[in-house]
């Protein structure tokens, strides 16, 4: 009778053990494929956010550019800025902003120092010829790029050369999109479903 149950133990474990090792074998490749599949989807997913989110600066871009072109061809603007008064370049780009969805201006004069800016009012005089949208638009060249300033330390701005009626450049008009305030990176997310974030350098 021990040798019967014995026996009868051993095959309960025989049993066992090849239940287990077959269902081992069936559930290893498929949770290997899982596994694949789900790190595939997650690497597509990363890829559209960054894709997206590269759309949405390259727009943020352009927006900054035709506002600065359109702010530069003002002729009260040209002459304010001609003439460096900040408090009539702040009222008529303060006026300007109430129709678009632009985070910032910053007005140099014709050697790239400020006259103005409309994020911080009380901060003029001092250079940013040092920022590559405004390098190139006392060149004459208007320029859009993500970079970083001395105010708002990550943006898509656009810098624009200003012309008086004979052709001089005045001043440069650099508008933006400060991208280190959270917005955009919010905005993509919701867009396209994955976590992002945005660093500095």
């Amino acid at each position: 009778m021990p040798k019967h149950l014995s026996i009868t133990h051993k095959m309960i474990i025989a049993m066992l053990l090849l239940s287990f090792l077959a269902t081992l074998s069936t559930l290893g490749p498929a949770l290997y494929q899982m596994d694949r599949y789900i790190s595939k989807e997650s690497q597509s997913a990363a890829i559209q956010g960054v894709n997206g989110l590269q759309y949405l600066l390259e727009e943020q871009k352009k927006t900054a550019l035709n506002f600065s072109e359109e702010a530069a061809l003002h002729p009260p603007l040209i002459a304010a800025i001609s003439q460096k008064d900040t408090a009539a370049v702040l009222q008529i780009m303060n006026t300007f902003l109430k129709h678009t969805n632009i985070d910032f201006v910053t007005i140099t004069d014709e050697t790239g120092r400020v006259i103005a800016r409309t994020h911080e009012p009380n901060k003029k005089g001092d250079s940013v010829i040092s920022q590559a949208n405004v390098a190139s638009a006392l060149k004459g060249t208007s320029f859009a790029a993500i970079e970083s300033g001395t105010a708002v330390k990550l943006s898509a701005r656009a810098g624009v050369p200003v012309k008086n009626e004979v052709g001089t450049i005045v001043g440069v008009i650099s508008a933006g999109f400060d991208v280190s305030n959270g917005k955009l990176v919010d905005q993509a997310k919701q867009i396209f479903q994955t976590d992002m974030t945005i660093f500095l350098n």
